[in-house]
C-alpha cells in the first residue's frame, strides 16, 4: 500500500532449553539471533518509513524475562534484550514521533506447547489475546504509550512479587 505503519517483530522462539552447562554455545548464538538480532534488523530497516507515517513498532518479548525459571536462561536473556532494546529505541525515536512498545506473552497455546506442557495447563495465553494486545499498542488510542512492555498472562500476576512487576 505504499506505506508502513506498524511492523511487528514477531520472529523468535524458544530453541535452547536446558541447564546452562549443558547448552552448546551455538544454541546461545541461535537464541540471540532469532529473538534479539531479528528485532534489531527489522526495527532498523523500518525507521525511515515509520518517520513518514509516525507509525509504531511492536516487539515480542516474553514473560520469561520477568519470571525466572530454570532451563530458560538463554531464552530469557534474549527476551530481556528485546525488552531493553524496546525501552532504548523508544527513547531514541521519541523525537521522530515513532512509538516502540513490546508485548510479553506467557505460555501460548500452540500444538507444541500443549504436547510438552499438557492440555490441562490453566494459564495458557490464546492467540487472540496476543492479537488484541498487539492491536491495543498499534492503534492511535495508545498514542501516548511508548517504551512499555505489556505482560500478557494471568499466571504472572499471581506468581511474582511487587519488585518483579516494575523492574527498573
Amino acid at each position: 500500500f505504499g506505506r508502513l505503519d506498524v511492523p511487528g517483530n514477531v520472529a523468535g522462539g524458544l530453541t535452547t532449553y536446558g541447564p546452562i552447562g549443558a547448552t552448546p554455545v551455538d544454541g546461545f548464538d541461535r537464541e540471540i539471533l532469532i529473538n534479539l538480532k531479528t528485532t534489531y534488523l527489522m526495527s532498523r530497516a523500518a525507521i525511515e518509513a515509520l518517520a513518514m507515517t509516525q507509525g509504531c513498532i511492536v516487539n515480542f518479548s516474553s514473560i520469561a524475562y520477568l519470571r525466572p525459571q530454570k532451563n530458560l536462561s538463554i531464552y530469557a536473556a534474549a527476551k530481556a534484550g528485546v525488552a531493553a532494546f524496546t525501552h532504548c529505541l523508544a527513547a531514541e525515536l521519541l523525537d521522530r514521533q515513532i512509538r516502540v512498545n513490546a508485548i510479553a506473552p506467557g505460555t501460548v497455546r500452540t500444538p507444541e506447547n500443549v504436547a510438552s506442557v499438557g492440555a490441562s495447563f490453566a494459564h495458557y495465553v490464546e492467540i487472540g489475546q496476543i492479537t488484541d494486545a498487539f492491536m491495543l499498542l498499534a492503534t492511535p488510542q495508545s498514542s501516548v504509550i511508548t517504551g512499555h512492555i505489556l505482560p500478557i498472562t494471568i499466571a504472572y500476576l499471581f506468581t511474582c512479587n511487587s519488585v518483579d512487576v516494575w523492574p527498573l
